[in-house]
């Protein structure tokens, strides 16, 4: 038993002392109060048994001793002011003797006491328990004792307050789903030497809340000098998360003599923290394509809220189609911050409106409107109704599902109020069959017609046009910067030559209005 305790003892410290260090003494020392779990063995032991119960009570010694023992001398340390610490070693130290000398001896005599080397009389409540179980005896009674009073040490300990610890719910599920001692094998292999393999392995293996264990070691390899542990180190911390992930991505962004800086780019706006639109504007400013790209495409990434007047300058200053590409894919991807401003929204929708127009093919085209949907809502919801769009031979239900988003709109429109002759009474008919037929033109003069006489309905027709543009963006930030656009689109329908290139863009952006302005 003293062989295997030892043993596991020495195999388990390290591990303990990681924990101590990442999660507090803590909760440490109240896991280490589950050494009780092996004095339960001795309720059961018999001559039959007790060669291997006894292995496994001096497992659970060596496993959880190093947390109880070690953590609450660490405990004692953290929470002892300075001044006084080597009063409180002592005393602590005094107090530990003085427990370790006279236990043994109050069990004894406690043993004793209840029954044990020949007594026949047991005391109260162990009495009957002896009558109730075969072979309780006052070997079984001590021990109930000390359970007793491991359970009461833990209700004393639960109100004592380290200042640091995290919740042990966490360390509890981290220990039974195995993750506490994967990220304790990945720290072991991340403090190898340089051009180890095991390294850029162990940086592939960490994941989520089990990476915030080991985030500083991953750091720490930001600066390896191998290129491979260095790409890892940056996609680990991508999946980490975090305030310090973030802070040491955007400090290696902004370092001129770094040769990730694409990467890290990338790995900020999957990151999602508005917080880091001021590294990312810098890396506009000083990098070159490759980086300028990468940070337009994170840039969009983040453009729900504050990141939209960032969108909007690149879009407003930008000639490089690659970057202008590369932010609206970030916009057609990105999560939803919050409710945006009106004007930001509007500057960032604008760009996006410029792009379609200036990109050529399909592809880069429904780019930017997938772009421009996720700004007004979720692209997601969106994308179904393009399906087949423009295509030789339409996918299965695409023109079918464009036919009930149409009437949907009429209906949306004729329930705000829009029940004026300029209504035209077929509308979702007219529209389906100008989108189908490659009309852009005419979809989009139908629905910015039936979109106009729909919020003179509701805000007036005595108003003038910049009046009810006021209203509209006062009264919803989305819908006002859809009616940005609507002007854009038409003053484009009133331009010479309008008819050239408008045919799908028209079409695009038909659909889209129709999408928007259908929903509640």
């Amino acid at each position: 038993m003293t062989v295997i305790s030892i043993l596991a003892w020495v195999a388990m410290a390290p591990l303990w002392g990681f924990v101590m260090d990442r999660y507090g003494r803590k909760p440490a020392v109240v896991l280490g109060c589950l050494i009780v779990g092996g004095w339960m063995g001795y309720f059961f032991i018999d001559h039959g048994n007790y060669s291997y119960i006894l292995p496994i009570v001096a497992l659970f010694q060596g496993f959880f001793g190093p947390a109880l023992w070690e953590g609450a001398g660490q405990l004692m340390l953290t929470l002892a002011p300075p001044p006084r610490r080597v009063i409180y070693i002592a005393w602590y130290n005094t107090i530990v003797g003085l427990v370790a000398a006279l236990g043994p001896m109050a069990g004894g005599q406690l043993m004793e006491a209840f029954g044990g080397s020949g007594h026949a009389a047991i005391w109260g409540p162990f009495a009957r328990l002896k009558a109730l179980v075969p072979g309780f005896d006052g070997f079984s009674a001590v021990h109930i004792v000390a359970l007793v009073v491991m359970v009461l040490a833990v209700l004393v300990l639960r109100g004592v307050r380290e200042g640091r610890e995290r919740p042990i719910a966490g360390l509890i599920t981290q220990m039974a789903s195995a993750g506490l001692f994967r990220t304790y094998a990945s720290l072991l292999d991340l403090r190898r030497h340089a051009g180890d393999p095991r390294v850029a392995r162990a940086l592939r293996r960490i994941d989520g809340d089990e990476g915030e264990l080991v985030v500083h070691e991953v750091i720490g390899r930001l600066d390896d000098p191998e290129p491979e542990v260095r790409e890892e180190a940056i996609r680990a911390l991508g999946r980490i998360g975090g305030e310090e992930a973030r802070d040491a991505l955007e400090s290696r962004l902004l370092d001129l003599g770094w040769d990730l800086r694409v990467e890290a780019a990338r790995v900020l706006g999957r990151l999602g923290d508005p917080a880091s639109l001021p590294a990312l504007e810098a890396a506009m400013r000083e990098g070159g394509t490759a980086l300028r790209a990468a940070s337009a495409q994170s840039i969009g990434a983040l453009s729900g809220g504050p990141g939209s007047l960032s969108l909007a300058s690149i879009f407003s200053a930008e000639s490089d189609h690659r970057v202008l590409e590369a932010a609206a894919l970030g916009a057609a991807s990105r999560p939803r911050h919050g409710e945006p401003d009106s004007n930001q929204l509007a500057e960032a929708l604008l760009g996006l409106y410029r792009g379609l127009f200036d990109s050529s093919g399909q592809g880069g085209r429904r780019q930017y409107i997938m772009a421009m949907a996720n700004l007004l809502g979720d692209a997601a919801d969106f994308s179904p109704y393009l399906g087949g769009l423009g295509a030789a031979g339409q996918q299965s239900g695409g023109e079918e599902s464009r036919a009930a988003l149409f009437k949907a709109l009429e209906g949306r429109l004729r329930s705000l109020g829009a029940t004026t002759p300029a209504m035209p009474p077929g509308l979702a008919a007219d529209l389906a069959e100008a989108v189908e037929s490659g009309s852009g033109r005419e979809a989009l003069r139908l629905l910015l017609d039936a979109g106009d006489v729909a919020l003179y309905a509701m805000l007036g027709p005595a108003r003038d046009r910049d009046e009810l543009s006021e209203l509209i963006a006062r009264a919803d930030s989305r819908l006002g910067a859809w009616d940005a656009v609507a002007r854009a689109c038409r003053s484009e329908l009133g331009s010479p030559g309008a008819e050239v290139g408008l045919d799908e863009p028209g079409a695009l952006l038909a659909l889209l209005g129709a999408w928007f302005l259908s929903k509640d």
